[in-house]
Order: C-alpha cells, then structure tokens, then sequence
C-alpha cells in the first residue's frame, strides 16, 4: 500500500469534494481546523482492528447521493504500512475496493463478504479519530444479532437521541470489541456529522470493578487472574477491562491484580 505523509498532501480532492491547501498535521495546533476537515470530507478510512490477525482492517464511511453516510467493511492486504486503531487515511482518488466473500459455501457465514482495498490506492494518515473528531459518550440499549456475523447496535446520549451502529465480527479483531458489551454499557465515540464513526474505549463505572458487580472486593482480583489464565472462559467486557486497569500501566495483567490484593488488605 503507497503511502504519504500528510505534509505532503496538496490536493484537489474531487471526490472528496474540497480543495486542501495547505495541508496540516495531525499534531497542528489548529485542531479546529482539522477537525473541520473532516466534517467536510465527503470519504475517509478509518483504522478498526486487524482481519484473520494478519491484515489492516478499516471503515471505509462515503457519502451517498442521497446524503445519508454509507459505510463499507474493507481489508487492507498490503500490510507493508503500520497503522493504529483509530488512525483516519484519505486518499486523493476514488479507492478501487474489491468485494470479497470468503464464506459463500458456509451456512453460517454465507452472506458474510469484505471489500480489499487495492494496493495500488495511495493514503495519506491525516491523523486520529480521538484527536480530531468530536467525541459523545453513548449508553448501548440494543444489540441484535442478524446472521452471517452481523451485528446491530442501537445508542443514546444523555439527551436520548438514538444512535444506530452496525458491523461485521467475522474475521475481525477489532480494537474495541462492540459483540462483547450488553445494554447498559457506555461507550466514548468519534463522531462525523452527528455519526458515530468508531467506539474509542469502554467507560468503566467504578475503578477495581473488575466483574461489575458494582463493588470493589477480593472477588475482583480473582476475576483478572480467571481472565489472564483461560480468557475464553473467563473473558472480561469492555467495561470490566477498564475498571481492572489500575496499576497505572496499559493493559490488564496479574499486576492490577496485586494491586487490588493490596486494596483489600488496606496496604494501599
């Protein structure tokens, strides 16, 4: 996959709909300015997670004619770039996206399908989805599955507008895991034209709540120690990986769980 830096992009994007020049970093001080951006832009790629733990995952999100934001499931084969999760890449000409379906032959999977991203398409990292979008924090109430891997998510904001988000597991690591959460659970999201565009973390609702059972008790500790031992079984939710990082590091480990142990001895 070509790349550029978005230093270097001096463009007319046609099917972006604008004329960038200019062009920023993603590190400007005008964020205001980025962050306009992409509210105008009528495509981008978004970077969500990897597919079968090899390739780069993305959201690709289009304006219709109607005006209405589509988006499509799209892998990035050509691995030779290195992206993070939330990344936001443009590119200067209409992408050549394949469609895939890997599962035609599978009862389960049948309707299953991705879109490759040809390696031909040149990107540019404008920057990230937590630096330049406007963010909401969103309470699940729905979450239906429909069959081939697909899933339905319904949101409200505190003001109880809803919000409809939806997406496809199969094959997919995605780096907040949405098939994992239940009614009830909040979420941060970048938002695009009032769209939710990608969950940036779970919130957690009470520190050393590692099994949400609304305390913090020596029964915490225990739930990393099931969780890091056989995760399958003992998997923790998004909202639960939150609550039990609490040694100040990235990352849940059997030392949030040494802290907790000290929490309920009073050590700490």
């Amino acid at each position: 996959m070509k790349k550029t830096g978005i230093t270097a992009m001096i463009m007319s994007v046609a099917m972006l709909g604008i004329s960038v020049a200019p062009a920023f970093s993603a590190n400007s001080a005008d964020e205001t300015e980025a962050a306009g951006f992409v509210e105008s832009v009528d495509s981008f790629f978004v970077v969500v997670g990897t597919y079968s733990n090899e390739y780069t995952q993305l959201r690709y999100y289009y304006t219709r004619n109607t005006g209405v934001i589509g988006v499509k499931k799209v892998v990035m084969t050509d691995s030779s770039a290195e992206y993070n999760y939330g990344d936001i890449l443009v590119t200067s000409d209409e992408p050549e996206l394949t469609e895939v379906n890997p599962y035609a032959n599978d009862p389960v999977y049948s309707h299953a399908s991705f879109y490759e991203l040809s390696e031909e398409t040149e990107l540019s990292l404008l920057g990230s989805c937590a630096e330049l979008m406007p963010q909401k924090e969103l309470t699940m109430t729905r979450a239906d599955y429909g069959g081939s891997g697909y899933w339905d998510f319904r949101f409200t904001d505190e003001e109880g507008a809803e919000y409809r988000f939806g997406l496809n597991y199969v094959g997919t690591h995605y780096g907040v895991d949405l098939t994992k959460a239940e009614v009830g659970d909040v979420y941060t999201f970048a938002m695009v034209k009032d769209t939710p565009v990608l969950a940036l973390e779970a919130m957690g609702i009470l520190e050393g709540d590692a099994n949400t059972d609304g305390a913090v008790t020596i029964a915490d500790p225990v739930a990393i120690l099931q969780h890091i031992a056989n995760r399958d079984k003992y998997e923790l939710r998004p909202s639960a990986l939150v609550n039990a990082d609490v040694d100040g590091a990235a990352g849940v480990t059997a030392n949030d769980a040494r802290v907790l142990q000290e929490w309920d001895a009073g050590i700490r």
